[in-house]
């Protein structure tokens, strides 16, 4: 067929003023103005179509084209989708159907169950850190756009992704939160605790940037570099020792410990220093039993058995534990020539004693306190300050004690590898730390020093010391009080002495002038004042029978 002629082709593609803009009624003007088209329209057509009016015509369904030619593509004009296509045979244009098509293939149904088992797995991660996230909501996209931005409306959007039971707010201060939302952590709760080649213990907590570093490390494992094994930070070089002579007199020239030598010469006669350490541990440490005494002696016989010479660092850390037993001892001491019940004898004890004391303090580094020997010793220092009226001394070295105590990890309960005494021990340390605080402060009204939701760790067991070995806790014979029931029974007294410290004296209580009087005095709550009441009788009722007035126990027990 020839090719028509072009401006013919151009008048009648410019036929009508929307056929410029529409690719329909290009295509449909083109093929009014072809014969072949009305050759094929009159093929195709009834008889009785023609006769009947244009607008009554029944419309004909359109047959769906699934695949446009390329011309026809290029172009984006509609394609009958015939081969030749009716536009290419006008233009006598190539008509192929060569270009890939743009339409996607449906995917296939394993592809379709592989992506619902990544969506379903991506959901449960989601709602291990999220439990209440709602996915449905419309205005997730939005809140975590805010959150990530920290927009004004952050806290806004974080809400409405919650749901209405762990939203902040909706709870009063110090209610339930059972019904808040539980989100995992990857920091254990237990910390981390390190012991050293010197026996230093080391206790990081989960908020420390060590642990964090620990985590990070073992979550993305390979992510944060292949040196796993470097220390969180670089160990600074040893100080000066003009710089201990602002922390610690142990830095005096006159101290054995910096001569390299340990100090024996003070140390009494062999069965002296029994007695003292009797009177030390039996009488004047009654409820307040610090030590394992069969791990005790063993060390002091050690200490008498050994010279000097010879001595290593177990023997060196036990020194200043046997000086400072030895300081309390003396106050218990009855000394010769002396008639009973005279003040010279309480004024030679002190004197004894002072002199042991000495010794131990200068033999360790009390600012540095981290194995349990030295702070074992520390404690007895405190009773020795307490015995002798030193109060304002003895307040700070609870501080130093207490802070030690902290940094060795024995606040908490940690599933580390100790044996029997090991773990005793540090329970032992750690409750006595805390009721010389709360005494102490009680006496002299300070505040106590460390909040009773920082603490997890647990009571020590009830049996006696013979009982308890480096391998195992035997039970007790049946019918035997143990003298530790006595000891954990005062720990809980003094739970309650620091009760009535926070409601009776309440440092924030609203305050009254009483009539005629210019002063502010507290205000009590009475229901608190029962709440005491209840506790002291709960806790009478709860002893045991051999520690009620009037009930049988040993002598030690009694004592």
């Amino acid at each position: 067929m020839p090719n028509p002629d072009p401006s013919s082709a151009a008048a009648t593609s410019s036929h009508g003023g929307s056929g410029a803009a529409s690719p329909d009624h290009y295509d449909d003007d083109h093929h009014a103005a072809t014969p072949q088209w009305h050759a094929m329209h009159e093929q195709t057509a009834s008889p009785d179509s023609a006769a009947l009016p244009r607008a009554t015509a029944p419309l004909q369904k359109r047959r769906r084209v699934t695949r446009a030619c390329d011309e026809c593509r290029r172009k984006k004009i509609k394609c009958d989708g015939k081969q030749p296509c009716t536009h290419c045979t006008v233009y006598s244009y190539e008509c192929t159907f060569d270009q890939p098509s743009n339409r996607r293939r449906n995917p296939a149904p394993q592809y379709i169950e592989a992506l619902e088992t990544r969506l379903q797995r991506a959901e449960v991660l989601l709602r291990s850190f999220v439990p209440n996230i709602d996915l449905s909501d419309p205005n997730f996209e939005a809140a975590v756009l805010n959150a990530r931005k920290g927009g004004p409306a952050a806290h806004l959007g974080a809400e409405s992704v919650m749901s209405e039971s762990s939203r902040p707010g909706t709870s009063e201060p110090g209610g339930d939160d059972g019904d808040d939302a539980q989100l995992s952590s990857m920091i254990e709760t237990t910390g981390q605790l390190e012991l050293d080649e010197r026996g230093h213990w080391d206790f990081h907590g989960g908020s420390s940037g060590a642990v964090f570093l620990q985590q990070m490390r073992e979550q993305f494992d390979g992510l944060l570099g292949n040196d796993t094994k470097a220390p969180f930070l670089p160990r600074l070089p040893p100080r000066p020792p003009a710089f201990n002579q602002l922390e610690s007199p142990r830095s005096s020239a006159e101290s054995p410990f910096e001569s390299g030598l340990p100090n024996t010469l003070d140390l009494p006669e062999r069965e002296v220093a029994l007695q003292l350490c009797s009177n030390a541990l039996d009488c004047a440490c009654a409820l307040l039993r610090i030590l394992h005494v069969p791990s005790f002696y063993e060390m002091f016989d050690r200490i008498y058995d050994t010279p000097p010479e010879n001595f290593g660092d177990e023997e060196n850390r036990f020194l200043p534990l046997l000086y400072s037993i030895l300081a309390l001892g003396s106050m218990f001491m009855d000394h010769p020539g002396v008639t009973k019940g005279q003040d010279v004898s309480y004024k030679d004890g002190i004197d004894q004693g002072l002199k042991y004391f000495t010794a131990a303090r200068q033999m360790m580094e009390i600012t540095d306190c981290r194995d349990m020997p030295s702070l074992q010793a520390v404690l007895f220092m405190i009773l020795f300050l307490q015995s002798s009226a030193n109060l304002s001394t003895c307040y700070s070295y609870i501080g130093i004690a207490l802070r030690s105590a902290l940094r060795m990890g024995l606040h908490r309960n940690l599933t580390y590898s100790f044996n029997p005494i090991e773990r005793e021990t540090r329970r032992r340390a750690f409750w006595i730390i805390r009721k010389m605080d709360t005494y102490v402060s009680a006496l002299l009204g300070f505040p106590k020093m460390l909040n009773d939701e920082d603490v997890d760790q647990e009571l020590p067991v009830e049996v006696d010391d013979e009982y308890i070995t480096r391998d195992a806790i035997l039970p007790m014979p049946p019918g035997k009080l143990s003298i530790f029931a006595a000891s954990n029974a005062h720990t809980k007294l003094m739970f309650i002495l620091a009760k009535v410290i926070r409601d009776v004296y309440p440092l924030k209580s609203a305050e009254q002038c009483m009539p005629g009087s210019e002063r502010p005095t507290y205000v009590v709550s009475h229901a608190k004042i029962q709440a005491i009441e209840y506790d002291l009788q709960s806790w009478l009722e709860k002893l045991p029978m051999g520690l009620r007035p009037g009930g049988e126990a040993s002598e030690d027990v009694v004592r």
